[in-house]
């Protein structure tokens, strides 16, 4: 065997000793990462949504505490939700107590509790309601529902003359607007439109996934979210 020869298998034993030892590794040995991270954008557009309204469920709808419906029903009644259904523009709930008689308004204990579905198709019931503490200053809910099944008011029975016992209660929709996922923080908001002008302020929401937009829906104005999914 020449030089040449035993000088390239020399070489060639060496390379094979740090090979099995996990000194070198050549691009050849190496194994290839074949896997890629995918990350999912999503655009939601919201058609001209609806203006905000205190009144979309209920304007002062009266409800009765005086004994005879408290021993009917006890001190929780519910209210009909005129079958609200919105899968296109999940909004939060507003709501004020818009008069009363026989009820100690000044510092009223009562609760709104709403059951139904949000904007991810998270079903809200029972531990998980909505609730809301009544106030005679609009209180604003967090949740936006696509589906509302039903709302319950009830209010403490030492604030009601059980005589004359009534509540006027308004029940509405306000500006936040749901997503259909979540965002996981600021930067993952792409774009947002507003009625096809970029907007860069706004509000999010990253407990319940909403967005308020600094223009208000006013029912004609269209409005649109590009943002990575968390």
């Amino acid at each position: 065997m020449n030089k040449k020869n035993r000088l390239f298998s020399f070489i060639v034993m060496v390379l094979a000793m740090f090979v099995c030892l996990g000194m070198f590794s050549p691009a050849w040995a190496q194994p290839r990462n074949t896997s890629t991270a995918t990350q999912i954008v999503l655009v939601e557009t919201f058609l001209a949504p609806a203006a905000a309204s205190a009144t979309t469920f209920k304007s002062a709808a009266t409800v009765n505490f005086t004994l005879a419906a408290l021993i009917a029903g006890g001190t929780s009644f519910t209210l009909a939700n005129s079958d609200y259904s919105d899968a296109i523009v999940p909004r939060n709930i507003v709501a004020v107590i818009a008069s009363t008689t026989g009820v100690n308004a000044t510092n009223f204990a009562g609760t709104l509790t709403i059951t139904g579905y949000d904007s991810k198709g998270v079903y809200h019931t029972g531990s998980t309601a909505e609730v809301l503490q009544l106030s005679t200053v609009t209180v604003t809910g967090s949740v936006p529902f696509t589906k509302i099944e039903r709302f319950d008011i009830s209010v403490s029975t030492g604030q009601i003359d059980i005589s004359t016992g009534k509540v006027g209660i308004s029940i509405g929709t306000g500006v936040k607007i749901g997503l259909a996922n979540g965002i996981g923080e600021a930067s993952d908001v792409i774009k947002v439109l507003e009625n096809g002008a970029v907007a860069t302020t706004y509000t999010l929401d990253f407990i319940n996934d909403t967005i308020t937009f600094v223009a208000a829906p006013n029912g004609s104005d269209n409005k649109q979210v590009k943002y990575k999914v968390k």
